[in-house]
């Protein structure tokens, strides 16, 4: 019996430390939420680089939304933090070489100091006109450099200039004007006395730090310098061009030691340098390879299940390589073997899509990636993934009224995936039919309220309909003379509504396939409509800042909901029909009273089109997914 109880206890412990442990892991769902929100359904897409602890013990990611931080000492990274402030996507982050201090700059043009352990904001340097483009520190930590971005629409230029800054105080010590494009990396010498600059004008600068007098290094590249680097040991620099060479010269008397050709390389759109200078590391659009950084000798090629590796930077002890192609995750390669060693996900693109289960205890999320997530609401967890392809993006997501089926549409391919209880557990999924290819865009997707018919807005100007069960095309709709934006179908099932870029509304029987009218009103293209849960509204969201509630019957415009100066995305009603949500070109999320337009609530956290909204089917929660990468909960006000 005592045996019996013990073997009771410990199963009890154990399942109370397993769960307890899921629920901790998962708990960075809500960090760093603007107000109003639940939860947050992903991280953000990696926006800038990353950059590792002088220790090697964290990485630093910098994102749309902020800067995550990694334990990545095991083969499971841990994420640790996610400090939050720059008011726009973050482009770089690095570390002081105490590892005390996080510096980052942002596409808000602002340089911030962090505190490394806490992440609260020490200081916030604002001057340079454009977003922030390089960022190093000098080797005693006391001086840190930045570089911007130039900028020109013809009506504005902000010139490229490099600043320097005072990292005990955090103000401002001189600017560093010559280049005439962006800066695209920046280093300091060993012994902090020379700055290096890399820039899109193709020039390799070196800069005197104490009368910050220039000279160029003639460096011969013929197109955008991306990378500048001084070994650990101060006896080479390294400079890599996208004329696709590399050029390893004497750090001292500045003469050239030796040139990788552009024949010995697939075109490349990175380098990194390991902190001793003896390998070279290029990502290009098949694979990593690194070479001998004293010969320049190729000495191998590290496969990476995704391409166009973009992103690379080596461990401060140089046995660790993170690699970031077009996938949604961040690889870290042992470089002892050359092997994987962890990946690092959730940064996923940006959301064009979301459903909600029948239930309303899953979210489907679609993107620009070719991916689609399928997230467990009560705690926050990617449970599932629809498999792709990345070269194609997914525009629209709609679940069955059953739910047991997932339709995806997008650039070309119509897809059904199986969402029945036996395989909610099912890690990756595989479609289960494929409806149509074709050379056109599925712009939106619709179900009939009983699930006989599938309705696609397409971009070659039609509405095809099909029978999701037989995989059979219905019919053909022809009318509008631009794409087919948006379609839904009225709760009777009686009447079919599309949207275009022709600005106009039509309605449709699509029991008999025929055109029985058309609404106009809009002045520019219809981003998104819906019916209301009653069907006595048709919604309207146009590019003219203006949403329409049309009564369906008399086909007038009942409400206008109008806005001076951004275009409306897309809407959805509340259960009820009381209200309506929208979301919009700079990322606001707001609500609307239906009976008069008059605005209930807007909420804040997406930085840049909230490309999708819906309400879950009890009416309590409102989900939105943006431009950023991420899902935002929003409770009711």
């Amino acid at each position: 019996m005592i045996k019996y109880l013990t073997r009771i206890s410990i199963t009890y412990v154990i399942t109370f430390l397993l769960l307890t442990n899921s629920v901790n892991a998962d708990n960075f769902s809500t960090w760093g939420l603007p107000e109003g929100a639940s939860k947050r359904l992903g991280k953000g897409y990696i926006s800038g680089n990353f950059a590792f602890s002088p220790d090697s013990t964290r990485l630093a990611v910098a994102c749309e939304i902020g800067i995550w931080i990694y334990d990545v000492q095991f083969d499971k990274p841990k994420e640790l933090m996610l400090i939050t402030g720059h008011e726009r996507h973050v482009k770089k982050v690095v570390f002081s070489p105490d590892g005390k201090t996080l510096a980052s700059g942002g596409f808000d043009h602002t340089v911030r100091l962090w505190d490394a352990e806490s992440g609260k904001e020490m200081f916030k340097m604002e001057g340079h006109p454009w977003a922030i483009s390089a960022l190093v520190f000098s080797p005693d930590g006391k001086t840190l450099a930045s570089g911007n971005s130039d900028y020109d629409d013809g009506l504005r230029y902000f010139e490229a200039e490099i600043r320097l800054w005072n990292v005990e105080t955090g103000t401002y010590i001189t600017t560093l004007m010559g280049h005439t494009d962006t800066i695209t990396s920046l280093s300091f010498s060993i012994d902090g006395k020379t700055l290096v600059s890399g820039s899109e004008d193709n020039a390799v600068l070196l800069w005197n730090i104490e009368n910050g007098q220039m000279t160029p290094l003639y460096a011969e590249h013929e197109k955008n310098v991306i990378f500048v680097g001084y070994t650990s040991d101060g006896t080479s620099l390294i400079t890599g061009s996208r004329d696709n060479t590399i050029k390893v010269w004497d750090a001292k008397l500045g003469f050239k030691k030796f040139t990788i050709e552009k024949k010995r390389l697939n075109k490349f759109s990175v380098v990194s340098v390991s902190p001793d200078g003896n390998t070279i590391a290029t990502g290009d659009t098949e694979s990593i390879k690194l070479w001998d950084g004293l010969t320049g000798v190729y000495q191998t090629t590290i496969k990476a299940p995704d391409y166009n590796i973009s992103k690379l930077s080596f461990s401060p002890d140089g046995t660790i390589l993170a690699s970031k192609g077009i996938g949604d995750y961040l690889m870290l390669w042992n470089l002892e073997n050359h092997r994987h060693k962890s990946t690092i996900e959730g940064h996923y693109s940006s959301v064009n899509s979301v459903g909600f289960s029948k239930t309303g205890e899953n979210i489907c999320s679609v993107g620009r990636n070719g991916m689609g997530y399928i997230w467990d609401l009560p705690s926050g967890r990617n449970v599932a993934k629809l498999k792709l392809d990345f070269h194609q993006a997914i525009k629209t997501v709609v679940y069955s009224p059953d739910g047991n089926t997932i339709a995806t549409g997008g650039d070309s391919k119509l897809l059904l995936w199986n969402n029945k209880n036996s395989i909610l557990r099912t890690r990756t999924r595989k479609p289960k039919s494929l409806i149509f290819q074709t050379e056109g865009t599925i712009e939106s997707l619709k179900y009939s309220p009983n699930g006989d018919m599938l309705a696609a807005g397409m971009t070659n100007n039609e509405i095809w309909l099909y029978n999701p069960k037989s995989s059979r095309l219905i019919k053909k709709l022809w009318g509008h003379t631009d794409s087919v934006t948006s379609v839904d179908f009225s709760p009777d099932g009686k009447i079919l509504a599309s949207g275009s870029k022709d600005a106009t509304i039509k309605l449709w029987d699509p029991q008999k396939k025929v055109h029985l009218t058309t609404l106009e009103g809009h002045k520019k293209i219809i981003t998104f409509i819906a019916f209301s849960p009653d069907g006595t509204i048709l919604a309207s969201a146009s590019a003219d800042n203006n949403v329409y509630l049309w009564n369906v019957e008399s086909e007038d415009i009942k409400v206008r909901i109008g806005k001076n100066n951004w275009q409306f995305l897309t809407l959805a009603f509340s259960p009820d029909g009381s209200m309506l949500v929208t979301g919009d070109r700079i990322g606001l999320v707001q609500l609307w009273d239906t009976t008069d337009g008059s605005l209930i609530h807007t909420y804040k956290g997406h930085r840049q089109d909230a490309n999708t909204v819906k309400f879950s089917p009890d009416g309590k929660t409102i989900a939105s997914g943006g431009y950023e990468g991420v899902v935002y909960l929003w409770d009711l006000p």
